[in-house]
């Protein structure tokens, strides 16, 4: 009546928005408190002894000012509530998290095999034999060499270790 409104700002004097009215619900369809910062349910989720029997929830917040406080350190302080979007559902972010992990196995295999590849090109070009293939391959080291192969090393490329047989090995294999 009098024309006057009441609103919220900032440090530097705007006006802060309201809560969207499409921002996650709880399971009850509730708003979360607008003080809390919403995250994923299966984000840093935790099973109490009263919780076993519960199913894990799509959202959820932390009560705890620490907690709050260490989220908004790592990840900044949210504009708002996120909007609930496709494949929010636990199983359902769950899939993504293994279809990403086998995707990256996948990738990592294919460079293995390129630092393979790019050996044996490298072995070829400076005229050195190809390793041989420990499956297929019967070691015929005499017993001299033994004490050599066994020995304690530092881990390391087995193609870059020193020479471990005795002179007259007519095996050198390396792959004791």
């Amino acid at each position: 009546m009098a024309g006057l409104r009441l609103g919220l700002v900032d440090a530097d004097g705007q006006v802060v928005a309201g809560m969207r009215d499409d921002a996650v619900r709880d399971g009850a369809g509730r708003r979360f408190p607008a003080h809390l910062d919403v995250r994923y349910g299966d984000v840093d989720w935790w099973h109490g002894d009263q919780r076993y029997d519960r199913e894990q929830p799509w959202y959820t917040f932390d009560r705890s000012r620490h907690l709050r406080d260490r989220w908004r350190r790592a990840t900044g302080t949210p504009g708002d509530h996120q909007q609930p979007q496709p494949g929010d559902a636990p199983r359902e972010r769950t899939r993504a998290r293994v279809a990403a992990a086998r995707a990256r196995a996948a990738e990592a295999r294919e460079r293995a095999t390129e630092r393979a590849r790019a050996q044996r090109v490298e072995r070829a070009r400076l005229g050195l034999p190809e390793p041989p293939d420990p499956l297929e391959f019967d070691c015929t080291c005499p017993a001299g060499c033994d004490p050599l192969l066994l020995a304690d090393l530092p881990a390391g490329d087995p193609w870059h270790r020193p020479h471990l047989h005795v002179d007259d090995c007519p095996c050198g294999c390396d792959i004791s």
